[in-house]
């Protein structure tokens, strides 16, 4: 039987498309690498260097705003010569500042959380970038972007697979390759000239998305904050200005906690 030889054009669209695939599947797995792996890492530095100094900031704020709206509180019930009582004032102030301490509880739990999970054990060198080259693999084979026919199996393994590599386990995520390295999901023999067509036009527009949500994401935070992070100087004229804030607002709060003890000579108390 004679050999049959694809028409140039035809061939030159596959070889694009193949170069497409690759690029997607290049992108994809930047894309993943910055969300799950760098981002953690410089996030949990940032809340190291400067987070918890914001942290103490914001909740030094709510405990002056807290004491002042007490100290308001009391003056009113002196102004009106009614009973102050202090348990009913207390109750007041929980009411309205639920929402504050919600926020101050979520960011604490935030900050333990993202720590945590940004100081975990990393890969080495080596084994990173075999994370990487078989994630890329994995990607080409069963992402959906790439595979449009994807079944329900397929769509498991590649599942499993963003797990494993969001986790850095690279046990995992080898034993997923070996099991989908024998599958076949693009089917060249059975593509067409429009379906080729379309398969490109497709791939051509998803790594443009994908290289506008990876400088999204360089461009966002904590990404944006890598070269700060890594200027010492800035870094520590930073947490000194957020000290000095701090400190601020310690007096403020001890100014606040001198007008409330002041407050105790006047006005008809009760259950003091």
């Amino acid at each position: 039987m004679a050999d049959i030889t694809p028409h140039p054009e035809f061939a030159k669209l596959i070889k694009e498309i193949e170069k497409l695939r690759e690029e997607v599947s290049r992108l994809i797995e930047k894309r993943d690498y910055l969300r799950y792996h760098l981002s953690p890492q410089v996030n949990a530095d940032y809340i190291k260097k400067i987070g918890v100094y914001e942290y103490k900031v914001f909740e030094f704020t709510i405990k002056v705003r807290r004491l002042r709206r007490k100290t308001e509180l009391i003056r009113a019930k002196i102004a009106k010569d009614e009973i102050i009582i202090p348990s009913e004032i207390e109750s007041i102030l929980d009411e309205e500042y639920i929402d504050y301490e919600a926020r101050l509880q979520a960011e604490l739990d935030r900050i333990n959380s993202e720590m945590e999970r940004g100081s975990g054990d990393f890969l080495s060198d080596s084994d990173g970038e075999e994370l990487k080259r078989l994630y890329r693999k994995v990607v080409k084979m069963l992402h959906p972007d790439l595979n449009p026919d994807q079944t329900e199996r397929e769509k498991i393994f590649f599942l499993k697979a963003v797990s494993a590599y969001e986790r850095g386990d690279l046990d995992a995520l080898r034993a997923i390759y070996v099991l989908a390295e024998s599958l076949d999901f693009y089917d060249r023999d059975n593509a067409d000239g429009d379906s080729l067509d379309a398969t490109k036009e497709l791939l051509t527009r998803r790594a443009e998305v994908l290289r506008n949500d990876i400088d999204k994401i360089e461009n966002s935070f904590p990404l944006n904050k890598r070269e700060f992070l890594e200027d010492e100087e800035a870094v520590a004229a930073r947490r000194e200005d957020l000290e000095e804030e701090l400190a601020g607002l310690r007096k403020v709060y001890d100014d606040y906690y001198r007008m409330h003890e002041e407050l105790k000579n006047r006005g008809k108390w009760l259950d003091l």
